[in-house]
């Protein structure tokens, strides 16, 4: 705080400050607490349709190559377009869900996700040559340079 507001406080709301903001402090860094913030986190990032998407761009002497992590898709839901210096990846995932029993039970939904983000390439490339691979999520992409 800066002095500014502790003059307009009385020195026991002070205290109460300091004591609150370090009680708060204690109970998000507690043990039990973390590991179940940890834990909550892994969860939504699992059952999101599209957790964060780690993409990186690099060039070796002869060529430009961008990694990236992607969750569960095909090569047939990933469209990948260059404008300059751009790379851009969309990814357009469709899942379909049915489910039927003996009884007058049915059920079908579907999901539907878009995902799109972009990376500066660090060289001019030719995407006229490019050459994708996509294996157990870890997309590569290599193009020459122009």
């Amino acid at each position: 705080m800066d002095d500014k507001n502790n003059k307009n406080q009385t020195p026991e709301l002070l205290g109460f400050d300091l004591d609150l903001s370090k009680a708060v402090d204690h109970f998000f860094h507690s043990s039990p607490v973390k590991h179940f913030l940890r834990q909550f986190e892994e969860v939504l990032l699992q059952n999101a349709s599209f957790p964060y998407m780690d993409m990186q761009a690099f060039q070796t002497e002869n060529e430009v190559i961008v990694e990236a992590s992607l969750p569960p898709v095909s090569m047939n839901d990933i469209d990948i377009e260059v404008n300059g210096r751009t790379l851009t990846l969309e990814i357009d995932h469709k899942v379909q869900h049915s489910a039927s029993s003996e009884k007058a039970y049915y059920s079908h939904s579907t999901t539907y996700s878009h995902f799109s983000r972009s990376v500066y390439l660090p060289a001019e490339a030719d995407d006229s040559q490019m050459i994708t691979a996509l294996h157990e999520g870890k997309l590569m992409i290599r193009m020459p340079k122009k």
